[in-house]
C-alpha cells in the first residue's frame, strides 16, 4: 500500500472541518497535528473563538476520514471489518 502524503491528509481534513461549529473537530486536529500542518494557526484561532460553542454540535472530521480511506482501497476495506 502506498502511503498517503501528509499534506493531502491535512488538506482533506481541513476541507471537512474548517467551518465546523464543533470543538470536537478542532481539538483533535490540533492535538494530533501532522508535522507541518498548513492550517494549524487557523485551527487554533477558530478554537479560541469557540468559547461558547455548543458542545453537542456534530463533528465533521469523520467525513475526512472516509475521504482519506477512499484514497487507499485496502484501508477502506479494513475499516469495514
Amino acid at each position: 500500500m502506498t502511503p498517503i502524503d501528509d499534506r493531502k491528509i491535512d488538506q482533506i481534513t481541513w476541507e471537512e472541518i474548517h467551518d465546523s461549529p464543533s470543538k470536537g473537530d478542532f481539538a483533535p486536529y490540533l492535538v494530533y497535528a501532522l508535522v507541518d500542518e498548513k492550517y494549524q494557526d487557523k485551527g487554533n484561532a477558530h478554537l479560541r473563538e469557540m468559547d461558547d460553542a455548543e458542545d453537542n454540535a456534530p463533528v465533521q472530521y469523520l467525513r475526512g476520514i472516509d475521504r482519506i480511506l477512499a484514497l487507499q482501497p485496502a484501508a477502506r476495506n479494513a475499516r469495514k471489518d
